[in-house]
């Protein structure tokens, strides 16, 4: 009696495969003699797809890209920056020397930068741009700038520190990148008009940030260019091993609220840390995120009632077809599982292009941000997890858009489905 029941079992098991092979054939046959509705049905799905793993995927390299860095800059470190300026092109409030000898005398602070930047004119030939002028401080402190921004001389030399109208060009600057010819150690270019050689090329760890594209000079020249001044367009420190970054950067805040005679809330700075840094960034891009998302899950809203009218339609058409398949002992539940696996397709393949799509828009925006822009911040990730849940996302939306057409097709009797005209 078990050897019987075992057999059966086994013959049970290879109809109920067999039976599912047959759902699959007949939807894909089905589909396949209404080519046009298929391709228009899936088209909703795959757009709310596409914009799904695009965005996720940069959102992935986005949070890989900001860890890399922030593991390289070092959790010891804190930025002093002007509350209104940006970028160094809107003038804020001015950090000064008088605020950097505050915060060199708060306890747990190890070493002082003060970075300045600026946008200016640089000339080679008969060709400019606009960038980034960074003026190196002249002192031990251009170290901690180096080393945390992991400054690599690739040619030539770095600045000495009593050289004047002497430069060092970043990496792009060697490559064709900004101008029609390269620039190496020996050349001549322009800032604002005042002529100064290069000395050295260097790359930086930071790419994300354009210093790739900048231009270094000694304080003193900077100086020159932009009229002599004791502002800073940042301060960094760097915090003593062992210490708390954290009471540092409170102990910081409250010498300079008291040194610039401000209540507390009304500060003109800013003083961060690495991971307050990456956690503005990361708020930002995750409002956008979500707003970009939920424009995306209209358009799958859009290609689900899409399905579904695309079944009713089917079931309004294939009506005898149902008539005549019960008529011979198809069940309900066969009728429904038919017409759920078809929905099901149709979510699916709208699905897989959504997928394919949304790689090539996720890899074109990090192309482009490398080409155009010169960061490496931006890039996508695919892992799999967010290929197979799209996937069979896709899949469920497409059967759950198609369940109550299937339980209509289900309920129809043999009779009045063999009478429909």
């Amino acid at each position: 009696m078990a050897g019987i029941a075992g057999i059966e079992a086994q013959a049970g098991g290879r109809i109920e495969v067999r039976m599912i092979s047959d759902y699959f054939k007949m939807a894909f046959t089905n589909l396949s003699h209404r080519k046009l509705r298929t391709y228009l049905t899936i088209v909703g799905i795959f757009i709310g797809i596409a914009a799904v793993v695009s965005l996720i995927s940069l959102g992935q390299g986005l949070n890989t890209s900001i860890n890399e860095q922030l593991s390289k800059i070092g959790g010891d470190k804190l930025f002093i920056t002007p509350k209104s300026a940006v970028s160094g092109l809107v003038e804020g409030a001015k950090l000064t020397d008088k605020d950097s000898e505050v915060i060199k005398r708060v306890r747990g602070v190890k070493q002082v930068a003060d970075v300045q930047y600026r946008t200016g004119k640089i000339e080679h030939g008969n060709e400019q741009i606009f960038y980034y002028i960074i003026g190196l401080p002249q002192d031990d402190s251009r170290n901690l700038l180096v080393q945390t921004y992991e400054v690599e001389v690739i040619e030539g030399r770095m600045l000495n520190k009593d050289e004047n109208f002497k430069a060092v060009v970043a990496s792009d600057y060697a490559k064709k990148t900004i101008f029609k010819r390269t620039l190496h150690p020996g050349d001549k270019i322009k800032i604002n008009g005042l002529e100064f050689d290069i000395v050295g090329v260097v790359k930086t760890s930071d790419s994300s940030s354009g210093i790739d594209m900048s231009v270094f000079i000694n304080k003193k020249a900077y100086e020159t260019i932009f009229d002599k001044s004791d502002s800073f367009q940042q301060i960094m420190l760097q915090v003593d091993k062992g210490e708390d970054v954290e009471r540092v950067a409170n102990d910081v805040e409250r010498a300079l609220r008291k040194s610039r005679n401000l209540d507390e809330g009304n500060e003109d700075f800013n003083v961060q840390t690495p991971l307050q840094l990456v956690a503005t960034f990361q708020s930002i891009f995750n409002i956008v995120q979500t707003v970009l998302i939920g424009v995306a899950a209209i358009s799958m809203i859009v290609g689900a009632v899409g399905i579904s009218n695309t079944m009713y339609t089917s079931v309004v058409e294939r009506t005898k077809e149902i008539g005549i398949m019960k008529s011979i002992g198809a069940t309900n539940e066969q009728i429904r599982n038919l017409f759920l696996v078809e929905s099901g397709i149709l979510g699916f393949a709208g699905g897989a292009v959504g997928v394919a799509v949304g790689i090539i828009i996720g890899k074109a925006i990090q192309y482009g941000a490398t080409a155009a822009l010169g960061t490496t911040l931006i890039r996508a990730e695919f892992p799999w997890p967010l290929i197979v849940g799209s996937l069979l996302f896709a899949f469920i939306l497409g059967a759950v858009s198609g369940m109550l057409p299937a339980l209509q097709a289900a309920k129809l009797k043999p009779v009045d489905a063999l009478r429909f005209k």
